[in-house]
């Protein structure tokens, strides 16, 4: 008798142990998603990915052409936020998709900027920007970054590291032409 009785607490102490287990488990996976919920709403209001989706969101789930090329960007600065490698384009005939990777995604809507819209900062512009990074972590401050602004945000600069800024140069130029001899 006395140990069934003993062996009986026991169990229930350790279903009640695995409970609380599973319980504090829980609430850790929880309370992460909200925090980094939290954070990336913050990173879209700071980097001011918001004032660009106000004018450039993608609207009605339109999609990415197949036949767009894409490339990861490997530094994208905006407002106060800086995005290393979690921000793809995608350049189609007629603009540019900015999407972010699927855990930023929260806050930052898909973009669509059209070729019109895309202009680069002017070389001052950009010796400003470079001179206002004064964090050594930031990537642009070695590598160097180029500058865009977009026609209906102009408040909003994006600098983008060489190899995309040259990637955007050039496909706006391809694309351009071939609109030109149609």
């Amino acid at each position: 008798g006395c140990r069934k009785m003993k062996l009986s607490i026991y169990k229930n102490y350790m279903a009640n142990q695995s409970f609380l287990v599973l319980f504090l488990i829980a609430i850790t996976v929880v309370a992460s998603v909200a925090i980094w919920m939290g954070v990336v709403w913050l990173f879209s209001r700071l980097g001011k990915w918001q004032k660009l989706a106000a004018v450039y969101a993608v609207q009605n789930m339109q999609t990415i052409p197949e036949e767009a090329e894409k490339r990861m960007i490997t530094f994208l600065r905006m407002g106060l936020t800086q995005y290393k490698g979690v921000v793809r384009v995608h350049a189609t005939s007629e603009g540019i998709f900015l999407r972010p990777i699927f855990i930023f995604a929260f806050h930052h809507p898909m973009l669509f900027v059209p070729w019109r819209d895309i202009e680069e900062n002017s070389k001052q512009d950009e010796e400003a920007i470079s001179r206002s990074h004064s964090f050594k972590w930031d990537l642009s401050y070695f590598w160097g970054s180029d500058s865009f602004i977009f026609r209906n945000a102009p408040d909003v600069k994006v600098s983008v590291d060489k190899n995309t800024g040259a990637f955007i140069r050039e496909k706006k130029k391809q694309f351009h032409f071939q609109k030109a001899l149609c």
